[in-house]
């Protein structure tokens, strides 16, 4: 897998940036081969490794005084999983328009879903998974909290 940067990522509006071409996380990921490298790394050296970039991303977005240090940590592996071995969601040919948005549709507006799966424009994606996980966070804010919900402040927007 290789990444770019994409410096129009920052900018893009919440509508559709993955049509527009700008990915929201501001790296398009280029995958070669059937799963992300990162996903079938293993040992223990691999999982401080991994440890350590999550918490450095994390703290360069919400700021250092913000993020302490975990008390554990658990690296999964996705590729070897054998819940998963290395899927994700795609299309066959019986799939039909729509049926990504149905999958997406709350339950008795209680029960909500994300995941790549359920995002229409990125199905398969890192971008597909965040974006529909906000979309969820949006719904379940809307039936539950009076206020407005901010968009403003997510740090994978600025």
């Amino acid at each position: 897998m290789a990444a770019r940067r994409s410096s129009r990522a920052a900018t893009a509006p919440l509508s559709s940036p993955i049509s527009r071409g700008a990915p929201v996380t501001g790296w398009r990921l280029i995958q070669s081969g059937n799963s992300p490298r990162a996903s079938s790394s293993g040992g223990s050296a691999a999982s401080r490794a991994l440890r350590a970039r999550g918490l450095q991303r994390l703290r360069r977005m919400f700021g250092i005084s913000a993020v302490p240090d975990p008390d554990d940590f658990f690296v999964t592996r996705w590729h070897s999983d054998v819940w998963t071995r290395g899927s994700r969601s795609y299309d066959t040919p019986a799939t039909r328009k729509g049926d990504r948005k149905r999958l997406a549709a709350p339950v008795v507006d209680r029960l909500f879903f994300a995941g790549e799966a359920t995002h229409a424009e990125a199905p398969g994606t890192v971008e597909g998974a965040l974006l529909s996980g906000e979309r969820a966070a949006r719904q379940v804010h809307a039936r539950y909290c009076a206020a407005p919900a901010r968009t403003d402040h997510l740090p994978w927007r600025e």
